[in-house]
């Protein structure tokens, strides 16, 4: 385990999470705001061996970490990070089974993440980027305390797509 919440445990990502990993990626509601097109599942199969042994972190590219229920183990959503090869800041997004949103799970599992973000590496911030229409994930950012600090035109990160950035520093050490 990377990191033990009360609601959910970060954790790798394993073969065996292939049924719930596929289920959630493919619900449309879910997918809609997300940049990453859905897998088929031999695509899915080697993605999730991939990282059961990635390193972590990977400096300089991106790894998804899974999101599990902390009681069932059963695999509720992925959060992807991207730590700079300088190490000055990361970048995470999150993705949660419809069926997790709206019980502060992912509340709680961007709260581990950023910890173990913060202890694995030497990012002086984080940053989350959010399709505009996607005001779940605004309100969620907002709720744990990460500013708004600027939109992006839709010819910038994903084509066609106009999204805002909000971005938590790390917190000083007293």
């Amino acid at each position: 385990m990377l990191a033990l919440g009360e609601k959910v445990n970060l954790r790798r990502l394993r073969p065996a999470d292939l049924v719930p990993f596929q289920t959630y990626r493919a619900d449309p509601d879910v997918a809609r705001y997300q940049g990453w097109t859905p897998m088929d599942d031999a695509e899915a199969c080697n993605f999730l061996a991939a990282m059961q042994q990635i390193d972590l972190p990977k400096i300089g590219g991106w790894c998804q970490i899974g999101i599990a229920d902390a009681v069932s183990d059963n695999l509720i959503g992925d959060v992807g990070v991207h730590i700079a090869q300088d190490q000055s800041e990361a970048e995470l997004g999150i993705t949660m089974a419809r069926a997790a949103q709206g019980k502060s799970q992912g509340f709680e599992a961007v709260g581990l993440i950023v910890d173990w973000v913060f202890a694995q590496s030497r990012a002086a911030k984080i940053i989350a980027i959010t399709d505009e229409r996607n005001t779940g994930a605004q309100a969620l950012l907002i709720r744990l305390g990460w500013p708004f600090v600027t939109t992006l035109g839709p010819d910038v990160e994903i084509v066609g797509r106009t999204e805002h950035v909000f971005e938590y520093a790390r917190p000083n050490d007293p």
